[in-house]
């Protein structure tokens, strides 16, 4: 119970897609059924929860029924998730088609790896930021105005999201939009201020 009111993040985050990514979109007409959206869980496996769903009130019951049956896990790995994330991307060969990608997590990443030659004393944010870099690099390079990239640090103000905003920081360089932003947790409306 971290989030004011007595609710969890992961309770907090399933609403909040519902709410915020879903109900509002449709009920503002920001959204339609030719708008899909996928939801990859950041995990040890990094399963694919909803692939290519149409945005309509079926996916926000979806969402609804992950926000009952879905357990947090411990584990928030970013390569794998980031690499499942490209997949699904690269998978819409609709050249006219705006993409997002919104990477939300609750802190750090929980990615890991052996220390060898290449670490060259490096701390495990700048490594893991190294690892980082030139993927979100590729597929915004691929993908250019097309894709926008939001990343959002789902936790208090002590959390540590270096790596969230320095992955939200390069799709500039290659024209695109990024942004980073941490909400207020507060209870069933997190309110996050992006437009998909």
């Amino acid at each position: 119970m971290d989030v004011a009111g007595g609710a969890t993040r992961s309770d907090a985050v399933w609403l909040t897609l519902a709410l915020e990514f879903v109900s509002l979109q449709l009920e503002t007409q920001q959204a339609t059924s030719f708008d899909v959206i996928s939801i990859v869980g950041m995990n040890a496996d990094c399963t694919v929860l909803i692939d290519k769903q149409p945005t309509d009130w079926l996916l926000y019951n979806r969402i609804i029924g992950l926000l009952r049956s879905a357990e947090p896990k411990s584990l928030g790995n970013y390569l794998p998730a980031f690499e499942e994330a490209e997949r699904l991307l690269c998978s819409n060969t609709n050249g006219n088609c705006a993409l997002t990608l919104l990477f939300l997590s609750d802190g750090k990443p929980s990615d890991e790896f052996r220390r060898e030659h290449g670490w060259g004393g490096l701390s495990y944010g700048e490594k893991m930021a190294q690892l980082m870099r030139p993927r979100i690099d590729n597929l915004v390079s691929m993908f250019g105005r097309r894709l926008v990239v939001y990343t959002i640090g789902f936790a208090g103000p002590a959390e540590n999201f270096e790596i969230l905003r320095d992955i939200a920081s390069r799709p500039s360089a290659f024209g695109s939009v990024g942004k980073f932003q941490a909400p207020s947790l507060t209870p069933v409306r997190c309110i996050i201020t992006c437009h998909l």
